[in-house]
């Protein structure tokens, strides 16, 4: 069942996770530049490749100046796609024991925590 979220005022919780829990981070990070004077949340509406509403009016065609070249990771997985995510954990798990493998399948929400989570682990075993 659909659910009518009005996007032209300031989101309750309810209608943030509902949002993120189907992939629609892109509209709750604009909601939030255009409701907040935070700079992270402005920064994270500026630009997200592959998301439906990249192009939308405000969003920048380009990266930031500071955006990571393609190629290289970055601790930003909120921009990249649902794809492209699964792509990265496929191949960290080409390199795991089955064991310790991660699912492909979920969230982009769910995803991104994955791979951070990937992340921390790595950091800690350096």
């Amino acid at each position: 069942m659909a659910r009518d979220i009005d996007l032209t005022k300031p989101l309750s919780e309810r209608d943030r996770e509902y949002l993120l829990a189907r992939g629609r981070e892109q509209q709750v990070f604009n909601n939030d530049a255009q409701f907040t004077n935070d700079p992270e949340a402005r920064a994270r509406a500026l630009y997200i490749p592959g998301t439906a509403i990249d192009k939308a009016e405000g969003v920048l065609d380009t990266p930031p100046a500071d955006a990571a070249p393609d190629g290289e990771t970055e601790d930003n997985y909120e921009t990249w796609t649902h794809d492209k995510l699964q792509e990265e954990i496929r191949s960290r798990n080409a390199t795991y024991e089955e064991e310790f493998q991660m699912p492909v399948s979920g969230t982009k929400a769910e995803l991104v925590a994955r791979l951070r989570e990937d992340d921390e682990s790595d950091e800690d075993s350096e």
